[in-house]
């Protein structure tokens, strides 16, 4: 049964070979001797010239092409992990845009405070802690939307790169 299923994968050529080849290994004889002929062996040499045409070799040489043509060709991986690389930048940027507007209103905000509270503290001579608490507050936002507009930046320059 395996050698029907293996000489259906070969060539009419090769099927030919391998019928005789196999008839006269089914038939060994004496006589058989002056074809196939023993070493001192006893391994036989066969005076079939098979090996050219075995398909072994021809299915070897086609799996060696499709892998070839496979490795020569980048892995999609690396275009979906770009893709998504690039997408989540651009998230970022979006994110990080949030977080300027909302730092800047913050700060207008404190702004307003601080005006407010000099407003109301015009008669006294010394600075109010309410005041000097906003200022404080005041200079943290603008230390944070410096922070916030450098690593925006830095994914603009990623996405651009």
């Amino acid at each position: 049964m395996a050698t029907a299923n293996f000489i259906d994968l070969v060539d009419e050529k090769t099927q030919t070979k391998l019928i005789r080849l196999f008839i006269n290994v089914d038939q060994a004889s004496p006589t058989m001797e002056n074809d196939i002929g023993f070493t001192h062996n006893h391994q036989a040499e066969l005076s079939y010239d098979l090996q050219d045409d075995l398909p072994t070799e021809s299915c070897t040489v086609d799996l060696e092409k499709q892998w070839q043509k496979a490795l020569s060709q980048p892995p999609a991986l690396n275009h979906t992990y770009q893709d998504e690389h690039n997408k989540n930048n651009k998230h970022l940027v979006s994110v990080y845009q949030t977080q300027i507007e909302h730092t800047l209103v913050n700060i207008a905000k404190v702004e307003k405070l601080v005006e407010r509270a000099e407003k109301t503290i015009i008669g006294t001579s010394e600075t109010s802690p309410l005041i000097d608490h906003y200022q404080s507050l005041k200079d943290r936002y603008l230390v944070y939307l410096a922070k916030i507009q450098a690593l925006q930046q830095q994914q603009f320059s990623k996405l651009n790169q």
